[in-house]
């Protein structure tokens, strides 16, 4: 996006940076693994270059699929695929399934190390770089969606507040302006929704239906899909 749109702007990526930088202070970590490079990274060649960089310096040995780089294939998440056509991306992560053979798997998009983890240990090279002893960990579960956005957001903060820099971009509302009213009847239905999620979640509920049954009762709700996605 900003190489394409960004003119006059230098890009780098976050890989590339960490592949020029002194790497910190981490156990050893032994084994072989093999990449999955995710389709927005297909022509991207200097960030191929920096991960596989930074793979060789965290000791481990790398073996490369049938299908990287510019040939790699889509891990069947892509474009949220699953959502209109599980069968589709299922058939994806089948044959990304058959080049791993049940290797290691380290790739650096955190949808593809989600959607590729029940075909074999998948790592994020992050996790691998700043948290190794929880990568190789084969027993090891991730964290979940709230958990992340929490951890997202905690790092924004803390990457302002070293920065130093002022927030830009603030939206402002173009039609009527929203009442207080307003906002807390929705702020009270997004706690409700909230609340509901949880229960089905944490009394197990949403584990005893199909997969079909739950996506199809989620995507009835409308404008609100997309959140109980992230909460679920």
């Amino acid at each position: 996006m900003f190489k394409r749109y960004g003119t006059g702007l230098e890009v780098q990526s976050v890989y590339q940076q960490l592949d020029q930088l002194k790497l910190p202070q981490r156990p050893t970590t032994q084994g072989l693994v093999t990449i999955h490079d995710p389709c927005v990274s297909r022509f991207a060649s200097e960030d191929h270059d920096a991960v596989r960089s930074l793979i060789d310096k965290s000791g481990l040995e790398r073996l490369e699929m049938t299908n990287c780089k510019q040939t790699t294939l889509c891990c069947g998440e892509g474009g949220c695929v699953i959502a209109e056509d599980a069968e589709l991306a299922q058939s994806w992560r089948h044959k990304r399934a058959e080049q791993t053979d049940g290797k290691w798997l380290v790739s650096y998009c955190a949808a593809c190390v989600d959607f590729l983890r029940p075909i074999s240990h998948t790592s994020h090279v992050l996790d691998l770089l700043f948290d190794p002893l929880a990568a190789v960990d084969r027993s090891s579960k991730p964290p979940g969606s709230l958990k992340r956005y929490w951890n997202r957001w905690r790092l924004k903060k803390k990457v302002q507040h070293q920065l130093n820099t002022p927030i830009s971009g603030d939206r402002s509302m173009t039609t009527a302006t929203v009442t207080s009213k307003k906002k807390g009847g929705q702020l009270l239905v997004v706690a409700l929704l909230i609340g509901a999620i949880s229960a089905l979640k944490f009394s197990g509920v949403a584990d005893q239906l199909q997969p079909e049954q739950l996506r199809d009762a989620i995507a009835a709700t409308g404008m609100w899909a997309p959140v109980i996605f992230m909460l679920l």
